[in-house]
């Protein structure tokens, strides 16, 4: 990609030969960069066809992301970005030209142009947005089959997320619907790169995952993952999570591997937000089971045993549900923002909406918005907590109460209306 914005896709056009066949034989490097975990210090840019500058890397990575992604794109749709646009510029720091090289024979990385990545330090300034793709990436680099590869990317046609991926080049137009969809950075370059794509992280000292002389023989532990609901998440949105925690006391973890099994197929890996992440987002598809497990490996390499949580199933019991009893003064409310298109909503004080389930986790989805009230949240005949539901605008679908517990049994949830104004009953989240 090569603007600051769409209108200017003439210039990411211009990235058409980028990708395998753009990939000059190994040479001797400009910049001497020869590491291909951690990336480069610095990158030789020829500047304005005339000079060479030797520019912080981390710098020229934030003002090209300005350049050449709007902020407006989702999120994961720019960390996904943010990795293409370093390990481009990292690969030609590695893998010299020939060729670019002055009239003086300066040589150089990159062209500050449509030719390489559009470095405009004086006109472009980094968002919020970009820089914080930047950061949450940085340590991050990607292999196809396991090798270091040039990151091509342009704009691409205007269709739906991954139609025109074709294993080496993200396409800007549609991974923005890839991050419309709800889709992570992770699952977004997946998209763009396989088959054969995996991720490498450095740690944040720039040293990564390996063995050494440290002397430390003793692996690291880990607990069960637990999967859960996110507080205040909408439903469908990532809301569902896994988390767990680690400790080392010798050389301290280094990173850690999840793997996820569903209806009790094969293990395989979940991509992680950062290496020592202790907690990602997961969109679960409901009936089905799964199952995650997970490992620790410290800076020596040892590596913990797979830890693996229980499996479980999600269950949603939506408003007009039979498993879900209401008292009087309870009304139905067709909507296409609920779950289900419709809630059930009433004002007065005492109305009561109840489920008895079996499970590990329930969750409490409702809309929040003006004039709704509070609801006291009863579990097992418990008073467990009072809920508000009034905001300045409307909020669908909101996880408004959750509570998990360290095994499956039967409990009952109940909702009562406290007369402060109107509750609203989307669905119950059942993790059975």
């Amino acid at each position: 990609m090569r603007t600051a914005a769409m209108v200017a896709a003439s210039a990411l056009l211009a990235l058409g030969a980028i990708g395998p066949t753009a990939q000059p034989a190994a040479a001797s490097t400009c910049t001497g960069w020869k590491d291909k975990v951690n990336p480069p210090s610095t990158i030789r840019v020829l500047r304005d066809g005339r000079t060479v500058e030797t520019v912080n890397f981390r710098r020229y990575v934030e003002i090209v992301m300005a350049a050449e992604w709007p902020a407006f794109y989702p999120q994961a749709t720019l960390e996904a970005a943010a990795v293409a646009v370093k390990q481009f510029g990292w690969y030609y720091t590695m893998n010299h030209r020939s060729w670019y090289r002055t009239s003086g024979g300066a040589c150089y990385d990159v062209k500050d142009n449509t030719s390489d990545q559009i470095y405009w330090p004086d006109t472009r300034t980094p968002k919020a947005e970009h820089l914080a793709a930047v950061r949450d990436t940085w340590g991050l680099s990607v292999r196809k089959r396991d090798r270091f590869f040039l990151t091509g990317y342009r704009a691409g046609a205007f269709v739906d997320c991954g139609k025109d991926a074709d294993g080496f080049r993200l396409y800007a137009h549609s991974a923005f619907k890839c991050g419309r969809a709800g889709m992570t950075r992770a699952q977004i370059q997946h998209v763009y790169y396989d088959p054969g794509l995996t991720f490498v992280w450095a740690d944040g000292s720039g040293d990564t995952t390996g063995g050494g002389d440290s002397g430390d023989t003793t692996a690291p532990t880990v607990t069960v993952p637990a999967a859960s609901v996110r507080q205040s998440a909408t439903l469908g949105n990532g809301s569902s999570v896994v988390s767990w925690s680690g400790s080392d006391a010798d050389s301290g973890i280094a990173r850690y591997q999840l793997q996820r099994s569903i209806d009790g197929g094969p293990y395989r890996a979940v991509d992680l937000p950062s290496s020592k992440a202790t907690s990602v987002s997961q969109a679960l598809l409901l009936g089905r089971t799964y199952r995650f497990r997970v490992q620790a490996i410290d800076g020596a390499g040892n590596r913990s045993a797979w830890r693996a949580g229980p499996a479980f199933r999600p269950v949603l019991h939506q408003d007009g549900s039979s498993s879900v009893r209401y008292g009087k003064s309870w009304r139905v409310a067709n909507t296409s923002s609920a779950s289900g298109g419709s809630t059930r909503h009433a004002t007065a004080s005492g109305s009561m909406a109840t489920l008895t389930f079996t499970g590990r986790t329930v969750a409490f989805v409702a809309p929040r918005g003006p004039g709704r009230g509070t609801a006291r949240i009863y579990l097992d005949d418990v008073l467990v907590r009072t809920i508000d539901l009034s905001a300045p605008s409307e909020r669908p679908r909101r996880i408004m109460f959750v509570k998990s517990w360290p095994g499956r049994a039967s409990h009952t949830i109940r909702v009562e209306v406290t007369g402060t104004g109107r509750v609203d009953v989307d669905a119950f989240l059942v993790y059975q």
